[in-house]
């Protein structure tokens, strides 16, 4: 299906791609698409946006996997309509990388070059965020006003202020309580953990996705801003957070490690946690001056330190040939899947001294 025909079939003007992780791209793509509902008498040619994170070493999200296959795959299937079968397609492009990691922005930069090798016409900037140095917000922020820019000038475009529309309405069910089996309470199913049969079942450079959850105060701050003070056992489920497993399955098959810094950073005053980092934390150890965490989790299911976790399974593999040499380069970002690799030839080095 082309293009035209798919807009035609939604009948829309501009269609927003995502791909996205942790749900940052899609908040983003959610605002572009709510900022581009104010706009109206938009003419001839059909607009395409994407908003793009990059995850592990330069690898699409997996909600944006297929579409890196086909656009910028080693044999993109597009390529199967003729040499330039997006001529008549327009785009604009955000990517949301780390500039700490060697890939940054990788995704958004391979789609913007597959698009325009495939025969599209880039509108505006490419925009990259960059989660490293804090600016990801300033970055959309400024990339969203020159694409808007861009965009009048190649089109009749009259822009409004678009009325904020409330999604969010609280109906209070006298009959239901917390206890209520019928009631959810943020206990993660099968889907959520992706079907996965073995939590612990893994390869060596996989990456284990950690689903953390908000520590008391936050939540107890956000009740108080919605007027909820008396909801305080509700549960706000977490998107998952991707940590390179640190362990090799060769040498600990059952057993997953993962290596991380806990931290902590002062912002105008309030310190903010890492979440992830501090609730596997608080698993471990209650510490003072860390925040507090429900760690036996919704109805006490994660009592005995019980932690929802699944695998996502990495393109980052060792050569098949053992004596084939390696060169391995930990600037600090990437330790993890390095340590994983070199731990079955240390271990194997220590057996063969006498």
């Amino acid at each position: 299906m082309s293009e035209d025909s798919l807009m035609e079939r939604l009948d829309a003007d501009c269609i927003i791609f995502y791909g996205s992780e942790t749900g940052t791209a899609e908040s983003y793509a959610t605002r572009l698409a709510a900022d581009g509902q104010g706009d109206s008498a938009l003419k001839h040619d059909k607009t395409v946006a994407f908003v793009l994170a990059t995850t592990g070493d330069g690898e699409p999200t997996e909600s944006a996997a297929n579409l890196f296959a086909s656009v910028a795959g080693e044999a993109p299937a597009l390529l199967r309509l003729g040499s330039s079968p997006l001529q008549s397609l327009q785009f604009m492009i955000f990517g949301l990388g780390d500039s700490t990691h060697d890939h940054y922005n990788a995704m958004a930069r391979s789609i913007n070059h597959a698009l325009v090798r495939l025969g599209a016409t880039r509108i505006g900037e490419l925009g990259e965020g960059d989660d490293g140095e804090g600016t990801l917000e300033e970055d959309f922020l400024a990339w969203k006003e020159k694409a808007w820019a861009a965009l009048e000038h190649v089109r009749v475009l009259r822009r409004t202020v678009p009325e904020h529309v409330y999604a969010l309405d609280v109906v209070e069910q006298p009959c239901l309580s917390k206890d209520s089996s019928t009631v959810y309470a943020g206990e993660l199913n099968e889907q959520q953990l992706k079907g996965s049969t073995s939590a612990t079942s893994y390869h060596t450079g996989d990456h284990a996705a950690i689903w953390p959850m908000n520590p008391d105060p936050e939540v107890v701050r956000l009740l108080n801003a919605l007027g909820l003070t008396d909801k305080q056992d509700t549960i706000i489920e977490m998107h998952p957070r991707y940590y390179s497993i640190s362990s090799s399955s060769l040498e600990h098959p059952r057993r997953i490690s993962v290596t991380a810094v806990v931290e902590a950073r002062l912002v105008s005053g309030r310190l903010f946690h890492g979440l992830a980092t501090n609730y596997l934390l608080a698993l471990k150890q209650a510490t003072h001056g860390y925040p507090t965490y429900r760690v036996a989790g919704p109805r006490n299911s994660l009592q005995g330190g019980k932690l929802p976790v699944h695998i996502r399974q990495s393109s980052f593999r060792l050569p098949a040939d053992p004596l084939r040499p390696v060169i391995m380069v930990g600037p600090g970002t990437g330790v993890a899947p390095l340590s994983a690799n070199a731990w079955p030839c240390v271990c194997g080095a220590r057996r063969s001294v006498p």
